[in-house]
């Protein structure tokens, strides 16, 4: 402590508390709550919950951006704060029956004599009161507010995603002449495998619909392949997925004939000219649409 010895009491120790934790107290300011805590009675449990709860938060809420609005009104407001903070520093304060103000008092010099020990005040240009805390915290729940609405979004992009898709097949199996087949895994994959929609138009167009597929790698591709019967397999396009487990083919050229089977294939990499195996997702197109 520099030589010196600073004397804070216990409401001061809590009002400081969110400084110094946050490590935003000046030198003396910290060694004083350092000082006051090695030598209290009081466990002082308010800067131990602090410490538990805030370095979660900066580990778990990712930092968002504020907007110009927001970050133009959150100057706006402290600007607007300061001359009242400055004229608070300024006004002498009553306490106990006597005036106390916020000039510096002179250090002492160590010794154990209670005589010689003076009370510290705090330099008013950095004094973190319990406003600037709950400022603080909702700083934080701002960020974490953004984050939610981030991951929102994503997953509202995603649903949109898949319902376009899907409507898309449903467009296209309402043709006439169209036929249609859902698409569902060998019982082998068990009642979890990937699942879809796909309707072959009778002018040989693909619209194909599928959920539930494990992310791609690399250069990874799903393939669409349309079969007829007594003929070998036909790609018919090919599509990447992501971490939704969604995909598509918003046309792809198909041969048309009675009994076509619709199947998914996960290749190595784009233009196939025959399946992997095995078979993902497969289905029988139903008669067509008159």
């Amino acid at each position: 402590m520099s030589g010196t010895v600073r004397l804070l009491t216990c409401d001061e120790v809590r009002e400081l508390a969110g400084g110094f934790v946050l490590g935003a107290l000046e030198a003396d300011e910290a060694d004083a709550v350092r000082a006051h805590l090695a030598g209290c009675a009081d466990p002082h449990a308010e800067i131990a919950d602090l410490a538990s709860g805030l370095p979660a938060l900066w580990e778990t809420v990712p930092i968002v951006e504020p907007s110009a609005a927001l970050r133009s009104r959150l100057l706006a407001a402290a600007a607007a704060d300061l001359p009242a903070s400055q004229e608070r520093t300024t006004t002498p304060l009553r306490t106990a029956g006597r005036e106390r103000t916020t000039t510096p008092l002179r250090m002492a010099t160590p010794t154990t004599d209670p005589a010689n020990v003076r009370p510290f005040v705090r330099p008013p240009r950095r004094r973190m009161t319990l406003g600037w805390v709950a400022g603080l915290a909702a700083v934080l729940a701002i960020a974490l507010l953004g984050a939610w609405n981030v991951v929102l979004q994503g997953q509202v992009g995603t649903l949109r995603t898949e319902q376009d898709s899907v409507a898309a097949v449903i467009h296209a199996g309402g043709i006439a002449g169209s036929v249609t087949a859902m698409l569902t895994a060998p019982e082998a994959s068990g009642p979890y495998g990937p699942t879809g929609l796909a309707a072959v138009t009778r002018t040989g167009t693909l619209v194909l619909a599928m959920r539930d597929l494990r992310p791609t790698t690399g250069a990874q591709v799903y393939q669409a392949w349309v079969i007829l019967p007594g003929s070998a397999p036909v790609p018919t396009g090919s599509f990447g997925v992501g971490d939704a487990g969604v995909g598509s083919i918003p046309s792809a050229s198909a041969p048309v004939g009675p009994g076509a089977v619709v199947a998914i294939t996960l290749e190595p990499g784009p233009g196939a000219t025959t399946p992997t195996l095995p078979i993902l997702s497969s289905g029988t197109t139903a008669t067509p649409v008159n």
